[in-house]
C-alpha cells in the first residue's frame, strides 16, 4: 500500500516537474526543485494518532520534527 501510494504521487510530482502537466487553459512551467517523496513511518504513526484523537493535542510530543497543524 505505501509503494502503490508513493509510486503514484512521485509520478504526478515527476509529470508536473518536467512541465508535462497543464491547468485548465495552458501548460504549467517545470519546477525548480520538486524531490521525490519519500515514506516516514514516524510521521504516519503521528497521522494515525491524529485521526484518532481527532484533537491538536495529539501534536504536543512532536515539535521537534517541524510538524505545523492548522485547525
Amino acid at each position: 500500500m505505501r509503494n502503490t501510494y508513493l509510486k503514484y504521487h512521485n509520478d504526478a510530482r515527476s509529470r508536473l516537474a518536467k512541465g508535462e502537466e497543464s491547468d485548465m487553459s495552458r501548460k504549467l512551467g517545470p519546477a525548480r526543485n520538486m524531490y521525490k517523496l519519500s515514506w516516514n513511518c514516524e510521521f504516519e504513526e503521528i497521522a494515525r494518532i491524529s485521526v484518532k484523537g481527532c484533537g491538536s493535542e495529539s501534536f504536543e510530543n512532536y515539535t521537534a520534527l517541524g510538524l505545523s497543524v492548522h485547525v
